[in-house]
């Protein structure tokens, strides 16, 4: 046939070794490690401006119980409700997030992570045993 002969132009299908797979998933892996990272430490950093924010309600709804305000006190509290229950949202996805954090961790590095609440949990279950 003609044009197929001199077919040296054309490069052979490439083929990936076990090796180079391992190092791209794991490159993948850390990505995604480091994309929770940066999640975690995103809901922190909110739920910090929301105790800031829960912190001027909290005086603005006493500055209005000692001035009488009703009106002020049930706008107020509603505020401080809603902030309050951002606040538990971002704490409850920060530790979605850790939990996921720490399996990938244990997949990458083979690391065992002990969070400082498990320690404190087996402390204490070593003291009722005595």
């Amino acid at each position: 046939m003609p044009g197929m002969e001199g077919n040296s132009n054309q490069n052979p299908p490439s083929r990936v070794r076990d090796s180079d797979r391992s190092t791209t998933i794991q490159d993948a892996l850390e990505d995604k490690l480091n994309g929770l990272e940066f999640r975690i430490d995103w809901a922190y950093d909110q739920i910090h401006v929301l105790y800031s924010q829960l912190e001027g309600l909290r005086k603005r709804y006493n500055r209005a119980c000692k001035d009488g305000r009703r009106s002020f006190r049930y706008h107020i509290r509603l505020r401080i409700i809603t902030c309050e229950g951002m606040i538990n949202t971002f704490y409850e996805y920060a530790c979605l997030k850790e939990a996921e954090a720490k399996k990938l961790r244990m997949t990458i590095y083979g690391d065992v992570v002990i969070d400082s609440s498990e320690e404190e949990e087996e402390e204490e279950e070593e003291e009722e045993e005595e």
